[in-house]
């Protein structure tokens, strides 16, 4: 497990995702810089009170996701309605925001986050995750509790960044518990 934790704020990280380019590629290197071939991304919780702490994120080896054959069957009738090449839906219970790149290229690209990273089309990596940003943002906006964003990747083998009400899938201890 890898944890990095910028000096940026949980609100400056968001906002270089969503406005910054720059920002966004340092993101985006950092990830694929990852040792790991394959890995579930898990940052600490934040809500609207708490954006001005510091930015912090872990990845934790997967070697069972490197092993995943990509499958974009389960959201595919969500691709129509993508911008950018990328959707954002409910969960099929409602209860996360889900955010998936649609079908670009090679499908290995698509299968997690590592993989995407390191070879999905560039564009669409910025475009993940300006919509990462814009659905944080939103959030924040609508709702005051705290939001877990994280990808896991081993129920649906297809990329997709998970904001939840509670860390569903999160390993990493020390992010499952929000302190207000």
């Amino acid at each position: 497990m890898k944890s990095r934790s910028p000096v940026a704020s949980w609100a400056d990280t968001v906002c270089g995702w969503r406005r910054d380019p720059a920002a966004r590629e340092a993101h985006i290197a950092a990830l694929a810089a990852a040792a790991h071939a394959a890995f579930a991304w898990e940052t600490s919780p934040v809500s609207s009170d708490t954006q001005n702490r510091a930015y912090a994120e872990v990845v934790i080896d997967s070697p069972a996701l490197a092993q995943v054959r990509p499958d974009p069957a389960p959201f595919a009738e969500h691709f129509a309605a993508a911008r950018d090449g990328i959707a954002v839906f409910r969960s099929l219970r409602g209860d996360a925001l889900l955010i998936a790149p649609v079908p670009d290229g090679p499908l290995t690209h698509h299968a997690h986050l590592a993989a995407f990273v390191r070879g999905a089309p560039r564009s669409q990596v910025h475009a993940l995750w300006a919509a990462v940003g814009e659905a944080i943002a939103a959030r924040w906006a609508a709702v005051p509790a705290p939001v877990w964003v994280s990808t896991a990747g081993l129920g649906v083998h297809w990329l997709h960044v998970r904001l939840d009400a509670r860390p569903k899938y999160y390993r990493h201890g020390p992010f499952r518990q929000f302190t207000p």
